[in-house]
């Protein structure tokens, strides 16, 4: 387990300037949640914003995935009464995420159109992110 949170640590380059994403897959039951939790464990306190969000795929289907946008973003940036009503980001939200230095652990994500809504806009977050 510990080789493979230091391989992970090891993609993310952390200390980097640049945003970066990694993904983490295969078949269930080999630890790959476990390992991207003691990643984020070890690791958040490095960042400015962060957040560790388990099963985007049920969420997406329970609550839609505008929702689990509006928590992971709420999340990051400290505000829980955050509400986002439309698929653009608001000018002033895209600025607050742009100057933090973030890191986003997101859980069993199927879709990627998914992941891309969630995260995928370019220069959305902080270098470092």
């Amino acid at each position: 387990m510990q080789s493979r949170v230091k391989h992970i640590e090891s993609l993310l380059s952390f200390g980097s300037t640049g945003v970066l994403i990694v993904g983490i897959w295969g078949m269930g039951g080999i630890g790959k949640s476990t390992t991207a939790e003691a990643v984020y464990n070890r690791n958040s306190h490095k960042f400015e914003g962060d957040c560790f969000f388990r099963n985007v795929r049920e969420e997406s289907k329970k609550h839609g995935v505008d929702h689990v946008r509006q928590e992971i973003l709420g999340e990051v940036l400290e505000k829980k009464d955050l509400n986002i009503r439309t698929k653009v980001l608001a000018p002033d939200i895209k600025r607050m995420l742009q100057r933090k230095k973030v890191l986003i652990v997101l859980d069993d994500v199927k879709d990627p159109q998914h992941l891309k809504f969630l995260v995928g806009e370019d220069g959305l977050f902080g270098q470092g992110s």
